[in-house]
């Protein structure tokens, strides 16, 4: 028996209708983006490869690999930048005048989100938001309950009570380090067909 995670690196692109609103999924795994009011136009790893000719967003090697996170927090403006200029290339935006972008709650990076946005791509409305509140808020069913975001770098638990954040608790235990911790449980129980590949 032998575990193997899939770490193909794929661009998902789909046929897009253009708006004046982009919405973009910002999260720690992967990037999702598009215009508001369909599916995302455009999912790929949030993260790049720098090769000596130029940058790259397929790669396998992990040591030029570059993400604009530190665990979930925003950390790296210009990889960001990089990433963001994929999506609005593919999306073909010349003068777009709103963005709704996901971030962390509570990020300590959120003003320096707000000023690289608008001083970069020069957006009139920039929202940011929280994707499982935005979740919550589409799927409302009722105003008082527990929300669990599981993402990859971070788990969260968010207490509503009359449909409003009234708790939120961080688990810093996400989908990496779960897949890590699943395959050294099955390293070691199978150590013998292991060393088979």
């Amino acid at each position: 028996m032998f575990f193997e995670l899939n770490n193909e690196y794929k661009i998902i692109k789909n046929q897009y209708k253009k708006n004046s609103t982009i919405v973009i999924d910002n999260g720690t795994y992967e990037i999702k983006a598009g215009y508001i009011g369909s599916e995302p136009q455009i999912i790929f790893k949030n993260h790049f490869y720098k090769e000596p000719d130029g940058i790259k967003f397929n790669g396998q090697r992990e040591k030029n690999r570059y993400s604009p996170f530190f665990n979930d927090m925003i950390a790296g403006f210009h990889c960001l930048e990089e990433n963001l200029d994929q999506c609005f290339d593919y999306l073909k935006v010349k003068n777009c005048q709103n963005l709704i972008i996901t971030d962390a709650i509570y990020s300590p990076t959120k003003k320096e989100l707000l000023k690289f946005l608008f001083e970069v791509y020069r957006f009139q409305k920039i929202q940011i938001g929280v994707d499982a509140i935005y979740s919550y808020l589409y799927n409302k069913q009722d105003p008082n309950c527990i929300i669990i975001s599981l993402s990859h770098s971070a788990s969260y638990v968010y207490l509503m009570l009359n449909g409003k954040i009234a708790d939120v608790y961080k688990l810093c235990y996400g989908g990496k380090l779960a897949c890590k911790y699943l395959n050294n449980i099955l390293k070691y129980k199978f150590k013998e067909q292991y060393r088979l590949f």
